[in-house]
């Protein structure tokens, strides 16, 4: 019984008003993300960045692991980057510390 009534305890969660601002780590995400697209529509189109070395496959090889690391990391990580979600992470952040 008692841990029912733990359960059913009320929490009281302050919600800003503000919303925080974007963090650096987010910032730098999202920078890097689009800097792959870029990157990657720049070769579609055929931009030659003057790379000497045997480039092609380099290049390529380059690419795509950067395509796939920036937008995996990106999926992968909770990115608050509209002020209704960065009010939503911030209560979610008190709630978790009051569990």
């Amino acid at each position: 019984m008692t841990e029912n009534n733990q359960a059913k305890q009320r929490q009281t969660v302050e919600v800003p008003l503000q919303a925080p601002p974007i963090n650096a780590g987010t910032l730098t995400r999202l920078i890097l993300f689009i800097v792959a697209i870029i990157n990657t529509i720049a070769r579609a189109l055929g931009f030659d960045f003057n790379l000497d070395v045997d480039g092609d496959v380099l290049y390529e090889g380059f690419s795509i692991l950067l395509d796939v690391l920036v937008f995996g990391y990106g999926f992968w990580k909770n990115n608050d980057i509209t002020k209704k979600a960065r009010i939503a992470s911030e209560a979610t952040k008190q709630i978790k510390k009051s569990v």
